[in-house]
Formats: C-alpha cells, structure tokens, sequence
C-alpha cells in the first residue's frame, strides 16, 4: 500500500511542478501583465494547501521515506516507489518431457514449467545420463523457441 500511495503522491506532485513551471514561464515571457500578488487568493495555493510566499515560490516537496524493512538480499529499493527490485529464482523444471529412441536415435521434446523465476527463461540445456550414472550435455543442436524455451533435440548415440 505504501508503494501504491507514494507513487500517486509523487505522480501529483510531479504534475503540480510541471504547471508551476508553465505559470513562471508564462509571467516570464508575458511581464506587461498584472499578474495577482503573493499571497492571494488569486494566486492559488501550493501543492500543499498552503499560501504562497511573497514571491510566490512554494516549499520544496520532499518524498516520505521508504519502509524500513530491507528488500530480499538487502538489495536497494526504487527510490520513486519504494518497490523492491524482482527476486529472481530458478525456473520450474520443463514438463511434457517426452524421449522416443527410433533405432538408436534419440528425439527429446520438452515445454517449460509455468513459473519462469522472475526473469524469461531464454534457453535450455538438455542432460542426458550415461549408461555409467554421469550426466552429460547432450551432443545435438538445439530448435528451441526463445521466448518460451519449449524446445525438441535430436541425436544418434
């Protein structure tokens, strides 16, 4: 919830001193107008609700502190929301696996888990184990989809 406030407080304000720039802008380039003095009514109130000072100008916003409690592996919050950066963990383990031996060769097909870890999952390795317990990175080349990582193999062995 404080993420959620703090950015729209900080979303208003920024729009508030976008104005506040076009109505100094504005006096600047226009000087032969009558422009209300300060404080006044005319002159609108600062983004506070508060008056404006003589000329005109309004105390500098300044953001309420983040939440003290830290981010997982004390990493640095976002300094304009307060959101913790994503926690990356491994990926689930590829389902629909499925392994076809045609006369020695083998054709293996895989799609990705559902949960990528926090971060898209861009390839994969595929590790078959010997008939002597070791694991070992299959000797083919890979067709896999990138953006999903399903992908198929393909080698004699």
């Amino acid at each position: 919830m404080v993420v959620i406030k703090r950015k729209e407080l900080s979303a208003r304000i920024h729009k508030w001193e976008d104005f506040e720039a076009r109505r100094r802008a504005i006096e600047i380039r226009c000087p032969e107008n009558q422009w209300p003095s300060c404080p006044s009514e005319q002159a609108g109130p600062c983004w506070d609700g508060s008056d404006r000072s003589v000329d005109c100008s309004c105390a500098q916003f300044v953001s309420p502190d983040c939440p003290a409690t830290p981010c997982a592996g004390d990493k640095p919050r976002d300094m304009y929301d307060c959101s913790c950066p994503p926690l990356i963990t491994a990926p689930d383990a590829p389902v629909d696996v499925s392994i076809t031996n045609d006369c020695g060769n083998l054709h293996i097909k895989w799609q990705v888990g559902a949960n990528d870890g926090g971060s898209p999952v861009l390839g994969s390795q595929t590790m078959i184990q010997t008939s002597s317990g070791e694991w070992v990175v299959a000797p083919c080349e890979e067709s896999a989809d990138l953006q999903f990582a399903n992908g198929e193999c393909s080698f004699s062995r």
